[in-house]
């Protein structure tokens, strides 16, 4: 007897990306944020790899403190920002993203001190 099972792979709703080979240049430790309901892609920019950097286009600068009470300053800023198309707040995405960011911070945090 055959069975099919059917599964619902819901998909979640951002996704995160690094550049996955590391060569050691400045590059290694940029990270870009994916959002599946806006279809907007934004890059979280640490302000210590990247001082004088400037933003255009929508950004905003967010805090992450870690298990030892250290603080980053973080930037956030679309890459690809469709938003708009889907009817979505651009700053209210923007601010989801950095949340999900963060809680994966702080998860990785807690892995490492499994280790």
């Amino acid at each position: 007897m055959n069975k099919t099972h059917h599964y619902n792979f819901e998909q979640p709703d951002f996704l995160l990306a690094e550049i996955p080979v590391k060569d050691g240049s400045q590059h290694d430790d940029r990270i870009w944020v994916y959002c599946n309901k806006t279809f907007s892609l934004i890059e979280f920019i640490l302000e210590d790899d990247f001082p004088d950097a400037e933003f255009v286009g929508t950004h905003a600068v967010f805090t992450y403190t870690d298990l030892d009470e250290y603080e980053e300053k973080w930037t956030g800023v679309y890459i690809q920002n469709n938003c708009a198309l889907v009817g979505a707040d651009q700053k209210d995405n923007l601010q989801a993203a950095w949340n999900f960011l963060e809680n994966y911070f702080n998860w990785e945090e807690q892995e490492d001190d499994l280790d």
